[in-house]
């Protein structure tokens, strides 16, 4: 099983990854997100 939980990943100021979680069990999987990326970020 593989199990991350509220990760998040930021280049800079952007937000790439926001607060994902999933559990992966052979070979099915559920993620759960509240994603959220600007159309057009600025640096």
């Amino acid at each position: 099983m593989i199990e991350i939980k509220n990760l998040t990943k930021r280049y800079g100021q952007i937000n790439a990854v926001n607060d994902i979680s999933l559990t992966i069990k052979k070979a099915r999987f559920w993620v759960s997100s509240d994603l959220t990326v600007p159309a057009n970020p600025q640096p």
